[in-house]
């Protein structure tokens, strides 16, 4: 399978909310290969330890995920200071992970260093830090080191490894715009209660339910935490491609517009000019504008598009028949009925065609008598 990281992340991501942790592992496995050529500071790098490693704590594979962990723990401490919210959500990780392996004498000091670090950040009256205490008391019990055994509590974090990135501290009063190098949109004013997950889940629970303005709500929250994130974070893009999926589903193509911009000005630059998502935001943008009859600006973006998609997927792909489609039906509604109809051919001359290196064919000698008939 030739994909890039970001498609094997989505994929790890989509396996994972689905259950198929096996599928996870695999696809998990396949960004790990690709994450060790990245700096330890990108963000891809330790969002590919933790997606590997919950996939492997969900089989019970709890040495291979114990690495990994190991990992994120010590990258965090570096690239972002000891007391950071992550490394606190690592070591909490690190802890489950020793304890399901009865090795508590090595658990118990990640316990109680998560909960300093995150009962700071959080307050102790926060759920997840009383989760925290509740399953540090059951160590102690379990250590022999507690009289009794704690009251069960309904678990937070029993079933699953945490991903970092839940407790970034913003500003409200920076709540009102987007991230300064994106462009500028009002998004609201409301504090943001709820974590970048917690937003996202809210959303697609919404997006089952074919409940648009209640999706649309939870993407702007999204939103208003990732535009914190550095470019490189997959979390800013999704947010992005989402949020505008969800105006275009509502017909709101001039507020999906700048997003959709933004979102290609991100690829652009982090994955270079001809990658197949720089394809996939050009046609989607060119759709904002063609559906709001703005067919001068569609018609570059399409054009971009149809070559880009063309060699990514082949002239006989759905996806691509319909940009083809769109595209014709664009130069069509501008007078341009005959440029229509190349459109077609266009983008089969794309994969049909090969660029032919020199030195390829040898020169045969041929026998006067066998030679073809000449071109007269």
């Amino acid at each position: 399978m030739n994909a890039d990281w970001q498609q094997y992340y989505e994929l790890g991501e989509e396996a994972l909310q689905e259950g198929d942790y096996a599928c996870a592992e695999t696809m998990w496995l396949a960004a790990y290969s690709q994450a060790q050529k990245f700096d330890k500071a990108d963000p891809r790098y330790t969002i590919t330890l933790e997606g590997l490693a919950e996939a492997l704590w969900h089989q019970g594979k709890y040495e291979g995920a114990e690495e990994l962990c190991k990992q994120t723990l010590e990258t965090f401490k570096v690239i972002r200071g000891p007391q950071d919210p992550d490394v606190g959500v690592a070591a909490n990780n690190l802890a489950m992970l020793y304890k399901a392996q009865q090795k508590y004498a090595d658990a118990e000091p990640l316990y109680r260093q998560a909960i300093h670090i995150l009962g700071r950040a959080l307050g102790n009256d926060h759920p997840d830090v009383q989760n925290l205490h509740a399953n540090h008391k059951e160590l102690l019990y379990l250590m022999g080191q507690a009289p009794e055994q704690p009251a069960k509590q309904a678990s937070l974090t029993a079933d699953k490894l945490t991903k970092s990135g839940q407790y970034q501290t913003i500003a409200v009063e920076s709540m009102d715009k987007l991230y300064e190098t994106g462009p500028q949109m009002a998004i609201g004013s409301q504090p943001a209660e709820m974590t970048w997950n917690q937003y996202r889940e809210a959303a697609e629970t919404a997006l089952r339910n074919n409940d648009f303005p209640t999706a649309e709500a939870m993407w702007t929250g999204a939103l208003r935490r990732a535009g914190k994130f550095e470019e490189r974070d997959p979390r800013l893009t999704i947010t992005l491609e989402s949020l505008s999926e969800v105006l275009w589903r509502q017909s709101k193509y001039s507020n999906a517009e700048p997003l959709c911009k933004w979102t290609m000005q991100i690829y652009e630059r982090t994955l270079g000019p001809n990658h197949p998502d720089v394809g996939i935001i050009s046609n989607n943008l060119a759709m904002l504008y063609h559906a709001q009859r703005k067919y001068a600006e569609a018609e570059p973006l399409y054009k971009r598009a149809l070559p880009i998609r063309t060699k990514a997927l082949g002239s006989d792909h759905p996806a691509v028949t319909n940009l083809v489609a769109n595209y014709q039906n664009l130069l069509r509604a501008m007078g341009r009925a005959a440029e229509a109809e190349r459109v077609r051919y266009m983008a089969a001359s794309i994969t049909n065609g090969r660029w032919t290196r020199s030195g390829s064919y040898q020169q045969v000698t041929i026998a006067p008598q066998d030679k073809l008939h000449e071109v007269n």
